[in-house]
């Protein structure tokens, strides 16, 4: 079926040898055959690469893993230590981040494309927490 689709949309399709199963699905006759093979292979679970005009269809488990980068951060608020448990649950690398206490620094592992993100969330936890006032 996807090889229909794509000779219809003009690309041309390879396909891993471990992409398997079938699918039954009804198509709206607007949809073009790009759509429609943009929904079978997100019905699938499966990743869509394109290289010019040619598409790759391939399972999860084939995707080249997204490079990453080393970071660090130095808190002057917030406490390192305290923050590593939530930064572990930003980080899409899921590699422990390390905490230098005499420095106050965390250290980080994360792919390049949610580096930004984890930098703007650790300006965000490092902020001043204001004093609370006193009630009598």
């Amino acid at each position: 079926m996807l090889q229909r689709l794509a000779k219809a949309a003009g690309v041309r399709l390879v396909m891993s040898d471990r992409v398997q199963g079938s699918l039954t699905m009804t198509v709206d006759p607007e949809t073009s055959p790009r759509t429609a093979i943009d929904i079978i292979v997100t019905a699938k679970g499966l990743i869509l690469d394109q290289g010019g005009d040619t598409l790759y269809v391939k399972t999860s488990e084939e995707r080249a893993p997204e490079p990453t980068e080393r970071g660090r951060y130095t808190f002057r608020h917030a406490h390192a230590a305290d923050v590593k448990k939530l930064l572990l649950r930003q980080l899409r690398s899921g590699v422990e981040p390390s905490v230098d206490e005499r420095t106050n620094t965390i250290f980080y592992v994360e792919s390049r494309s949610n580096v930004e993100a984890i930098k703007e969330f650790l300006d965000f936890v490092d902020q001043p927490v204001p004093a609370r006032e006193k009630s009598d």
